[in-house]
């Protein structure tokens, strides 16, 4: 099971009331599923890109952060 699949319900019962009313109603599961599937694709982007970041400053992507950028 995916990271994405587990957020489900929570995801159902946390985001939707942030959407608006009359967008909301047209949110079937389908196009749930979308933008969910959107959503973690963009996810992955970001964390790919802060890795490959990462890598350029010679670090590994899993030491401790540095704030300073040293």
């Amino acid at each position: 099971m995916s990271k994405i699949d587990r957020i489900g319900s929570l995801a159902n019962s946390e985001l939707l009331p942030y959407i608006a009313p009359d967008v909301r109603a047209s949110i079937d599961k389908a196009r749930w599923d979308e933008i969910r599937l959107d959503v973690a694709e963009h996810v992955d982007g970001w964390f790919a890109e802060a890795i490959e970041h990462a890598k350029e400053l010679h670090r590994d992507a899993d030491d401790e952060i540095d704030f300073a950028g040293r």
